[in-house]
């Protein structure tokens, strides 16, 4: 569908950080032209204009527009005689970045990635300099549901429920059910869903890509060979197994919270979105022994604004930009704040606690009898244009999601461990889209490599951030104490033990050649015999892969929780019209990708603050 506005948006183009051939570049350039020009692909014309100066003062003020801030702001205002501030730390999203193949190749970008080091780790993390660990967070209009591989997963019951046990009431799953529900606008009804677990008509289109390499069907067949199922939807009943996943996607395009949320609301006059600009703290006064915030103090184009707030300030800024904020704010542990000279608003000592984050090892396998070509070409690029189809339309087996129990689980229907795979994707070519040519011409006759990543889902080690310095663009101290419990690495090892023995069954190994690949991982094979269970310890410390899963730095729970920080309606305790609404209010994190929860949390923010304040 071609183009037909005056102010078509351009945005950043689409890069190759994996193969950074001249060639490569030109032949780029002309895809993302021929995407930038077909407007069912980028919607150049459904863009939302920034606001390029605020109003003095707003109803509500929304910061940050990840995955949860374009929710509260496009359901806030439906109210039309509310109007609404959304701060975005980043830029709309880039048009390469609606090609599902492309998923990832925004994310060594400055202009729409963030990275953070943590402190060193005493377990974890050997491979890197000073044994620290990198998180990659995005600064985009969008969030993280612009970088990643849309995997639309959500928790399991027992995950929400016990949040409710906590003392979250209104958390359970039963609670949760309607908010994914309402979310949601599956594509898949009566294929390989159900309108029992899923919606129609919501705002986030969800349905399978259109295309899956034919290794997908056999690695799943593999997975009941080895005694697993494979049900259509591990969002349903059935919360374990291997499966081809629903993503975040329609037509073999990318859905974000932005697209999805901001792009209809548009027009709306009582809503602004700036782009661009970076909050830096929130303004407090004390009325009735509470602190009430005023207004909220933010940088655009190197110049300070201060926004005054009449209702309520929601705080969407993720698991380290949230708690950043409220400690820069004056609100957290009242050592941790004055050792950074931070006035203290009020004492609350749960903020920046209870980190938790999901952690993986990568295992590969060399598929010997299959040449290693390159899935980006020509060919290919005009299936996608002209049908929405092939290759670029999928993450190739990234699509591919599995839920399983480690021999360390003792939680019936609770699953620990999540098995995400890479490979046979569309992301790279070092030529001008020649099909047939080697994916790498320095290895002509090079086979190509699948990646299967055991991921601990219920780490037991927690972690915690807090303030390196009161200047807000100093990254914060973070420390997750990765692998600090003994359980996490034997989980981690029993799952490497699930998929070697899945990798290499008969069928696979017949048709593909599978074999896996013997890594050294550092020294771990010269102190350790390879496949041992001290081997694999010694491998998942050095070669450490922290997920871009990060929760619970603001945590929900009741007043008697000493760690909460806000409480089952996501206000902040100690304040009277403060809320977070992101995966830092998780209590626990999910055994499962959690962009799916948050866009639950946001919409469930959204409905205590309209019936506060109807």
């Amino acid at each position: 569908m071609a183009c037909n506005c005056t102010n078509p948006f351009y945005g950043l183009p689409l890069q190759n950080g994996t193969c950074n051939a001249a060639s490569s570049v030109m032949f780029m350039t002309l895809v993302n032209t021929l995407l930038r020009d077909d407007c069912a692909i980028s919607d150049v014309c459904g863009r939302i204009t920034p606001t390029l100066q605020p109003d003095n003062e707003y109803d509500f003020i929304v910061i940050g527009g990840g995955g949860a801030g374009p929710v509260l702001a496009g359901r806030l205002t439906e109210n039309p005689h509310w109007k609404v501030l959304l701060l975005e730390q980043g830029n709309d999203e880039p048009v390469g970045s609606q090609v599902p193949s492309f998923a990832y190749n925004f994310l060594a970008n400055n202009e729409t990635t963030i990275y953070y080091p943590t402190e060193p780790q005493k377990n974890a993390c050997h491979e890197n300099e000073n044994s620290e660990c990198r998180y990659v967070r995005a600064k985009i209009l969008g969030g993280c549901g612009v970088v990643n591989g849309m995997t639309y997963m959500r928790g399991v019951p027992n995950d929400y429920d016990h949040w409710a046990k906590l003392g979250n009431t209104g958390w359970s799953y039963k609670d949760v059910l309607p908010y994914f529900r309402k979310s949601e606008d599956n594509g898949n009804i009566g294929v390989y869903t159900s309108t029992e677990f899923h919606g129609i008509g919501g705002p986030i289109s969800v349905e399978r890509f259109p295309s899956a390499p034919d290794i997908s069907h056999d690695i799943l067949k593999a997975a009941r060979s080895i005694g697993y199922k494979t049900p259509s939807d591990l969002n349903a009943d059935v919360t374990e197994g291997f499966t081809i996943s629903q993503t975040m996607s329609k037509n073999g395009t990318r859905d974000s919270t932005a697209r999805a949320y901001l792009r209809p609301a548009r027009f709306r006059p009582n809503l602004h979105i700036m782009l661009n600009s970076t909050a830096t703290k929130i303004h407090f006064i004390k009325e009735n022994g509470s602190s009430v915030a005023r207004s909220v103090e933010f940088y655009y184009k190197g110049q300070r604004y201060n926004v005054n707030v009449k209702k309520e300030v929601i705080v969407t800024g993720g698991t380290i930009g949230s708690p950043q904020l409220l400690l820069l704010s004056g609100i957290g542990p009242k050592a941790d704040l004055e050792d950074v000279n931070v006035d203290v608003v009020h004492d609350l000592p749960g903020v920046g606690q209870n980190f938790q984050n999901h952690v993986s090892l990568f295992i590969q396998f060399n598929l010997k009898k299959v040449r290693d070509t390159n899935l980006l070409n020509l060919e290919s690029l005009k299936e996608y244009l002209l049908l929405q189809k092939g290759p670029l339309s999928s993450t190739g087996i990234a699509q591919l999601g599995s839920r399983i129990s480690s021999s360390e689980n003792r939680n019936k229907n609770w699953p620990d461990i999540q098995i995400y795979f890479s490979g046979y994707s569309a992301n790279c070519t070092y030529d001008c889209g020649t099909p047939g040519l080697p994916a790498n011409p320095k290895q002509p006759n090079g086979t190509r490599r699948i990646t299967f990543q055991v991921t601990l889902v219920r780490p037991k080690s927690k972690g915690y951030i807090k303030l390196r310095s009161n200047d807000p663009v100093v990254k914060p101290i973070i420390q997750p104490n990765y692998l600090e419990k003994d359980y996490d690495v034997k989980a981690i090892i029993s799952g490497i033990r699930t998929v070697i023995k899945m990798g290499t069954v008969h069928d696979l190994k017949q048709k593909y050649g599978s074999e896996l690949v013997q890594g050294r991982y550092g020294n771990c094979s010269t102190l350790h015999k390879f496949g041992t269970d001290d081997f694999w310890e010694c491998a998942i410390k050095y070669s450490t892969y922290p997920e871009n899963h990060l929760t619970g730095t603001c945590k929900m729970g009741p007043q008697t929780d000493n760690l909460a920080v806000v409480n089952p309606q996501l206000k902040v305790y100690g304040t009277s019209n403060v809320r977070v609404a992101d995966a830092s209010a998780f209590p626990n994190i999910v055994a499962a990708n959690i962009f799916a929860t948050v866009v639950v949390v946001a919409e469930k923010a959204a409905d205590y603050i309209k019936n506060d304040w109807s």
